[in-house]
């Protein structure tokens, strides 16, 4: 069974209720990506690294370092935030004051004082006890 069908197969056992109107939408979106993805006919590791990518964009988180350089930051003092100036415009959880304290917004958790390069994690910081 290749990958769409497989997809398929897997999408008809989701528990959904009737009354849904967006399941039908989401499932064609899932099948057109996947149809997407195994077009090119991907080998083990090309399609670990595309699957890799993919999840991190899909998560809009950056694939390499932020820098923290003037041209990653937009202006949000015009949303009545005076703490907080900047918001990277490649992490959307990462914020800067105008003195240049920065940190990311851990989810779930407290923010987190960063330093620059920072590389976004996968996965939420656990903060030590």
């Amino acid at each position: 069974m290749g990958l769409l069908e497989y997809a398929k197969t897997e999408l008809a056992k989701i528990d959904v209720p009737v009354d849904d109107e967006m399941q039908p939408t989401i499932h064609a979106c899932i099948l057109e990506a996947i149809a997407a993805f195994a077009k090119p006919g991907h080998s083990g590791t090309s399609a670990e690294y595309t699957i890799e990518l993919l999840f991190r964009l899909l998560q809009r988180k950056p694939l390499s370092p932020l820098t923290g350089k003037d041209d990653e930051w937009e202006d949000r003092r015009s949303c009545g935030e005076p703490k907080t100036a900047w918001q990277n415009k490649r992490c959307p959880e990462v914020f800067k004051q105008e003195d240049g304290t920065a940190w990311y917004l851990n989810k779930g958790g407290k923010p987190i004082g960063i330093t620059f390069p920072f590389v976004v994690p996968d996965e939420p910081i656990k903060e030590s006890i």
